[in-house]
């Protein structure tokens, strides 16, 4: 089951907490897409998604000015994803503003059981090889990428290709 919450951005970090601690039982997907997450400190974000309830496998991030924050706060952040959430969206997040390092950065953060993750095209499509390199060597348990362009279409162009294979060279197919 699908559940979103919507104007979280004026909701003090108590009240941010309590509104993800009562997501109904059985949820599967959460959405927070599009809540100004970028106003709330770095330790508010992390401390509210570790009430992430169990069952939410997906998270949904994007459209959340998350380039406004720093790399070491983004770490901070996606360290309060909680274990059973395999899939995040971080699409329309303006990633592209930070540098390769600082994305990189950032991406060493996320948890190692998120094995699924959504970027926009805009967040890699000026990078360097060697950028795609790093950034695909940050993510080393993702197994898959998503790229979106800004129409919300998957996207299959040579940067991403780049990525996406660096991603799957990390996890070859296991031998029957």
């Amino acid at each position: 089951m699908n559940h979103q919450l919507t104007d979280l951005s004026r909701l003090s970090a108590v009240e941010l907490a309590q509104a993800i601690a009562n997501i109904p039982d059985g949820v599967t997907a959460l959405s927070l897409r599009l809540n100004d997450l970028w106003n709330k400190t770095a330790a508010d974000l992390a401390q509210a998604f570790r009430g992430i309830p169990p069952g939410v496998t997906a998270l949904d991030l994007s459209g959340n000015e998350l380039w406004r924050k720093t790399a070491a706060d983004l770490v901070q952040v996606f360290a309060g994803i909680p274990a059973e959430v395999i899939t995040l969206n971080l699409s329309w997040n303006e990633l592209w503003r930070k540098t390769a390092a600082e994305l990189a950065q950032a991406f060493h953060g996320i948890p190692e059981h998120v094995r699924e993750m959504t970027l926009s095209l805009d967040d890699i499509k000026n990078r360097t090889p060697e950028e795609l390199v790093a950034l695909g060597e940050a993510l080393p348990y993702v197994m898959t990428l998503y790229v979106l362009d800004d129409a919300g279409n998957p996207v299959n162009d040579l940067a991403v290709a780049l990525l996406v294979s660096i991603i799957i060279l990390k996890h070859p197919p296991i031998a029957s």
